[in-house]
């Protein structure tokens, strides 16, 4: 095996010039990264000195990205699921309303890193992940708004029931 030339720098030290190397400080250093606490110029910077990488290795980094600027709509989406549970015309009383905010609160936590680890996954593209909460919580917050501006209940879900079925004939025992 060939052994490298190298040169001499102008204080006598011994050199190797590589010319094909494309790496940078930069991108040697950013490869040990997670996506989870950077900021949009990192996040950018990380996006745009990894080019050449895997989608599935850039997909967290281009999910955070894309999640910086959706996260302050979702509070405009979950105005519009709780101005509805707030509004109260029948005599029912707030402790519906009180129970499903915290039931929606919890269903955002885990709806939110659902579709976060979708799109760090790279299962589905990180812009429609981000906003795939924010279009639930808006949908469901629109309906729940024209049911009580029609002064309506909100629907409830009921699972279908099943029939009873027939008594089955018991084998007969003996008695003593």
């Amino acid at each position: 095996m060939a052994q490298p030339e190298f040169g001499k720098t102008r204080w006598g030290q011994k050199a190797l010039d590589v010319t094909d190397f494309t790496e940078t400080p930069w991108s040697m250093v950013s490869s040990a990264i997670t996506a989870d606490y950077l900021g949009v110029p990192q996040l950018v910077s990380y996006l745009k000195a990894h080019e050449a990488d895997p989608t599935a290795k850039r997909a967290p980094f281009v999910t955070h990205l894309f999640q910086r600027f959706a996260l302050p709509w979702q509070g405009f989406a979950l105005v519009l699921v709780a101005a509805p549970l707030g509004i109260a015309f029948s005599r029912r009383g707030s402790v519906g309303g009180i129970a499903a905010s915290i039931f929606i609160f919890f269903t955002t936590l885990f709806v939110n890193d659902l579709f976060l680890n979708l799109g760090k996954g790279a299962h589905l593209p990180g812009w429609l992940t981000v906003w795939m909460p924010h279009v639930i919580y808006g949908s469901l917050g629109l309906l729940l708004l024209y049911y009580r501006s029609q002064n309506k209940d909100v629907p409830r879900l009921r699972l279908p029931r099943r029939s009873p079925s027939p008594p089955s004939a018991l084998p007969a025992t003996a008695s003593r």
